[in-house]
């Protein structure tokens, strides 16, 4: 759900904010992933939002992002079995 309250939440700013000021658009391209992520301890910085992850969740979830479109959500097989009926999902 974050994401896509996020997606809304910028598309919400674009329509209201940069278009009318700017005469341009602006939108989010995501990509998400179910699995386990290991994080730095110690590095965790909530000030400036530095979360130091890795493993191959959050690499396939850059992957994803990479190759989505403005305005699309891609996620993982894994991803979108768990959020099966909860949201639609189009292969």
């Amino acid at each position: 759900r974050a994401v896509l309250e996020l997606h809304e939440a910028v598309s919400a700013f674009s329509t209201t904010e940069v278009e009318p000021s700017l005469g341009v658009s602006v939108s989010l391209h995501s990509g998400f992933a179910t699995g386990i992520i290991l994080l730095q301890r110690g590095k965790v910085d909530l000030r400036d939002g530095t979360y130091p992850a890795t493993g191959g969740a959050v690499n396939l979830a850059a992957r994803l992002a990479a190759v989505a479109v403005p305005g699309e959500i891609l996620c993982c097989n894994d991803s979108a079995a768990r959020m099966h009926g909860l949201v639609e999902c189009v292969p």
